[in-house]
């Protein structure tokens, strides 16, 4: 069945979705299906809306390459289903998509990797904590994130002690992540099939990046390839590898740490770990590869050919 399931296969490009991150799959769905078109005559763009496997997913003859960011695409459900329909499809497992998703996971897994991470706690107001304790170890500069999602969705800068307690009494019932504000630069590394890209350095112009710089025109500088050292870059790059490997990652993904500078030390403290990155031609991801020498067409096709090999050896 080997060459017949290659002139039947079908890959659907999975995007959309629902939640606060749905414009930004939209728009990566879009450019990814685009680049695959050209290339592949047998494609689909396929809005995922609900939380069921569209009926034209079909295991003997689809791989599916899923742009879908956080909640169902980045949590591991979506792969699960696509694993116990016997679907092929890019990107990480559902193992590791649910270590990625959950930033307390990842930081759990990057300690034990060796990595230096930012100091914080994980809260939730319906739990008895002694927030005076925890927030005596971090100070009162901090940035409030939900324990999981991404693209900054919901990501706050709070200062002033009296800011941050009422801020947190009164967040809404789940888990959130409580950081110590670092005062650094941002970087962010895409990494593809367990090895490091470019170094991209992102620099918001007021100095908050948020939702509203990330995805608003203008706001944020991103310097690629950043302005390093030998040293810090490959510091930067080994902690990538580490964390891909640490959290189970396979094919593609996006880190992102804080280099601190004080002086002349440095180190290089953990952000999060990014299953499915944004994949517009100007996402952090694209930027990285530009800097390998990949240009969006080449990179789309790169995190794809794992996916492909995995559906030939399965109908060899």
């Amino acid at each position: 069945m080997g060459q017949c399931a290659m002139n039947n296969l079908n890959i659907i490009v999975l995007y959309g979705g629902e939640g606060g991150e749905r414009e930004v799959s939209l728009r990566s769905g879009e450019a990814v299906h685009r680049v695959i078109q050209e290339s592949w005559n047998r494609t689909n763009l396929v809005d995922m809306t609900g939380l069921r496997l569209p009926e034209t997913v079909r295991g003997e003859n689809t791989i599916v390459f899923p742009v879908l960011h956080g909640g169902f695409g980045e949590d591991g459900r979506l792969q699960e289903l696509l694993d116990k329909k016997g679907v092929v499809y890019a990107g990480s497992c559902a193992r590791a998509s649910r270590n990625c998703i959950n930033k307390a996971t990842t930081k759990d897994l990057a300690q034990a990797a060796g990595l230096k991470i930012v100091p914080g706690f994980l809260y939730n107001p319906l739990d008895d904590v002694d927030l005076d304790y925890e927030l005596g170890k971090i100070g009162d500069d901090i940035v409030v994130k939900p324990a999981e999602g991404g693209s900054s969705v919901g990501l706050q800068f709070i200062k002033g002690k009296g800011k941050i307690k009422e801020h947190l009494e009164n967040l809404p019932y789940e888990d959130w992540i409580v950081e110590k504000r670092i005062q650094g630069r941002e970087m962010s590394v895409g990494i593809l099939k367990g090895k490091g890209m470019g170094i991209v350095e992102i620099k918001p112009k007021d100095g908050a990046y948020d939702f509203e710089h990330k995805y608003s025109s203008g706001m944020t500088d991103y310097i690629y390839p950043a302005q390093l050292t030998e040293k810090q870059s490959q510091a930067i790059t080994t902690a990538a590898e580490t964390i891909f490997r640490a959290c189970n990652c396979r094919d593609f993904a996006r880190a992102d740490f804080i280099l601190r500078e004080n002086h002349k030390r440095w180190e290089v403290l953990l952000l999060e770990v990014n299953t499915l990155p944004g994949m517009t031609e100007n996402s952090l991801l694209p930027m990285s590869a530009q800097c390998a020498g990949r240009n969006f067409p080449g990179l789309v096709s790169d995190m794809l050919a794992p996916a492909i090999e995995r559906f030939q050896h399965k109908w060899a």
